[in-house]
């Protein structure tokens, strides 16, 4: 295996004071070291490639370029810069902690907020506080509501952006760097595997209080880069054709999705059902992230839906997604006075559903037939277009500055 490069290092010196950051997040005098640490050390990764610029052709153009233009034009890094003058000059940053409680019940509205000026009302009556939403909320969807209660650290000079936020989203920007100057010096490690996990971080720090029994969840949520391995086993399962995960530049969104429905199809009729799964894109099309999740509850689908939006503020490179599942078509029968997990099922499909940061959008919903015991699907049985971007996806193409909830 090729030895790491020094800037790559500290790159990873940067990302463990982050982990460390959060690990802290409750104790103020850790945390208050471990963010001074890690934004300390995140200017030293430009540093080292400073002093290592012989070994790069045309370092000059290439450090002004893909450095010193595109980092003075990103508030982040412009602030990443300007606090380590503060910590090593100065003292301290100023930052303090806030936390509220929320009511969660749709994907396309905010619920009720309180902002508490004493944390200890929030963190010590999450009992009162479900009681007193319980006589506010709808009736039709208490089942279906959480109550998120989140803790929030946040510096002055940066008032807009959660402190970890901040650090992964400058964390980003040095790592796209980073493997840009490993290429110029022939460090690629290509092939390797390379897995990251960072919570996301103000939404790592979340309760969440079920309205309908009262009981308290906390999700982790992992930011994951992996890159693809030998799909020979997958391609010869479930006679997959080309790619698993085609990374042509040039083809469109609804072109993409054709490709994917046509392995999602050869997956499900071998296994006879397909986990979902959800793919992250950068802006070229390329495959960033890739996973699967289970939902116990709806609950659960506005805690995801709702993370994936936070992450667009970390991840530069989350441009696009395509999302994968098996979907139950119900009528809407009498809501809000049902609630929507009790409303009554017409049919099965197997969907998918696709976005970019660029507004374009993209579905392909497929027929569940049953042939004895089991389900098969026909890439040619479609159920009728529908055009409305599903409420999931809306939280997260509100994050992409996208306001229109229809798609273009």
């Amino acid at each position: 295996m090729t030895s790491k490069t020094p800037w790559r290092k500290r790159l990873e010196d940067f990302l463990q004071l982050i982990r460390q950051a959060d690990l802290t997040y409750f104790e103020p005098d850790l945390f208050r070291l471990n963010i001074n640490s890690a934004i300390q050390t995140a200017r030293t990764v430009t540093f080292i490639i400073q002093k290592n610029k012989k070994l790069f052709p045309e370092y000059d153009i290439l450090y002004a370029t893909e450095v010193l233009k595109p980092f003075a034009l990103d508030p982040v890094m412009v602030w990443l810069k300007d606090s380590r003058n503060v910590i090593e000059k100065e003292g301290d940053l100023s930052i303090y902690s806030q936390v509220k409680a929320q009511l969660l019940f749709s994907y396309t509205t905010d619920g009720p907020e309180l902002v508490a000026p004493c944390e200890n009302l929030l963190f010590v009556g999450a009992k009162r506080l479900r009681r007193m939403w319980l006589r506010t909320a709808p009736s039709g969807v208490i089942k279906d509501t959480v109550l998120m209660v989140d803790r929030t650290w946040i510096a002055n000079s940066l008032p807009d952006l959660e402190l970890t936020n901040a650090l992964l989203r400058g964390y980003s920007r040095l790592k796209r760097v980073v493997d840009l100057f490993d290429k110029a010096v022939g460090q690629e490690n290509k092939g390797e595997l390379e897995e990251r996990s960072v919570k996301i971080g103000s939404s790592g720090r979340r309760e969440y209080v079920k309205l309908s029994d009262g009981k308290t969840y906390r999700l982790k949520s992992s930011y994951r880069i992996t890159r693809r391995g030998d799909a020979t086993s997958a391609r010869k399962r479930y006679a997959l054709a080309g790619e698993v995960v085609d990374d042509d530049d040039s083809l469109t969104l609804s072109d993409r999705m054709e490709n994917f429905a046509k392995n999602a199809v050869a997956v499900f009729n071998a296994d006879g059902f397909h986990a979902p799964m959800y793919m992250l894109f950068d802006e070229n099309g390329k495959l960033t992230t890739i996973g699967s999740v289970h939902f116990a509850d709806r609950v659960d689908k506005y805690i995801f839906w709702k993370m994936l939006a936070d992450q667009v503020a970390i991840d530069i490179s989350f441009k696009g997604i395509v999302f994968i599942a098996e979907a139950w078509r119900k009528t809407l029968g009498d809501y809000p006075i049902t609630a929507i997990s009790d409303l009554p099922v017409v049919g099965e499909v197997l969907s998918l559903i696709g976005a970019n940061s660029k507004g374009e959008y993209s579905s392909i919903t497929l027929q569940v037939t049953r042939s004895g015991e089991k389900p098969l699907v026909d890439i040619a049985l479609r159920a009728p277009d529908d055009f409305a971007v599903p409420n999931f996806l809306i939280p997260i193409r509100r994050a992409w500055g996208i306001n229109s909830d229809v798609s273009s």
